[in-house]
């Protein structure tokens, strides 16, 4: 486990970037209904962080990387945040600005083509095709989903985090910060959120990885580069929403139910590759010659060997 008494993790002189989520919420896709209801505790210690420290800007703010025409960063949390969850499932720090890529490249592009997606335009001196407008994370998802980036995903239950979050890796998280969040951040140690005296701003909201908890129910996101601590009372009242990402080999999954519900939120065939991790999963390949075919997977994105 990481020793949270040192403060080296969070390095000085260290500026907070901007906003840019909205709440949503998907219940025909509640994780429980392809991973089962658990009956442990609420609250566990787990450590996803690998013993990494710089998780990268991924031009959520200031970031010498930037587009010209978005200079001070953008509102692209919500693409920065899974980003960050790659690097922390693949322990490869090095993975950063690579989510959704090969599709879209570089991996922000992804992001603009959401926002366009969604019919939004970038605004002067932005390119018509740079939009940012910021992400809800249920249309996010499904837009990743739909566009073969990920392979599935499923709300979780904010009381029951725990339970899913250390075998994924991390969730993403959405929230709705306190107004002190950005002078918080840049404190050395950060002031946790949730802090007393703290309330939801419930004008703009937030998304970061969740990647490190306390038996307490505190714990540490990771956002604008950083980890960034949370206490028990910003758990239960400043996150809104939470979100598993699958992978086609995740054991213990009901593959089979995820697809068939993915493809029923959406309205879609299910997308080609995902369709085909499924049909394995429900009836061993036919004998070849050569390589097993069960030793060439399917396109994974949050795995290190295809690709922040």
């Amino acid at each position: 486990m990481t020793d949270v008494t040192d403060f080296s993790r969070y390095r000085e002189g260290r500026q907070a970037g901007n906003r840019g989520a909205r709440e949503s919420h998907e219940p025909r896709l509640d994780v429980r209904r392809f991973l089962g209801t658990p009956t442990g505790a609420v609250y566990v210690a787990w450590d996803g962080t690998n013993g990494i420290v710089d998780w990268d800007m991924d031009n959520n703010g200031p970031d010498p990387t930037n587009p010209p025409y978005y200079p001070n960063g953008l509102g692209n949390c919500g693409w920065a945040a899974p980003d960050h969850g790659n690097m922390a499932k693949a322990n490869n720090a090095a993975l950063h600005g690579t989510f959704g890529t090969p599709k879209y490249n570089p991996g922000l592009n992804t992001y603009f083509a959401y926002g366009v997606s969604q019919g939004e335009q970038g605004q002067p001196p932005a390119p018509a095709d740079c939009p940012d407008g910021g992400v809800d994370n249920a249309s996010w998802l499904g837009f990743l989903y739909k566009q073969g980036i990920i392979y599935g995903y499923g709300e979780v239950p904010v009381s029951l985090m725990d339970n899913y979050a250390p075998a994924a890796h991390g969730l993403l998280i959405g929230q709705n910060l306190p107004d002190s969040a950005e002078s918080d951040f840049e404190t050395h140690p950060p002031i946790p959120w949730g802090s007393p005296g703290e309330v939801p701003d419930n004008q703009e909201d937030h998304d970061t990885w969740y990647i490190l908890g306390h038996e307490d129910g505190s714990g540490e996101l990771i956002t604008w580069g950083g980890l960034q601590p949370f206490t028990v009372s910003y758990r239960e009242n400043f996150i809104t929403d939470a979100w598993i990402i699958f992978d086609a080999d995740d054991p213990n999954v009901d593959h089979v139910a995820l697809q068939d519900a993915l493809a029923a939120v959406h309205g879609v065939d299910t997308p080609p590759l995902a369709a085909a991790a499924v049909a394995k999963e429900v009836a061993p390949p036919p004998h070849v010659e050569g390589p097993p075919l069960g030793s060439i997977d399917p396109y994974v994105p949050m795995r290190a060997r295809d690709l922040r």
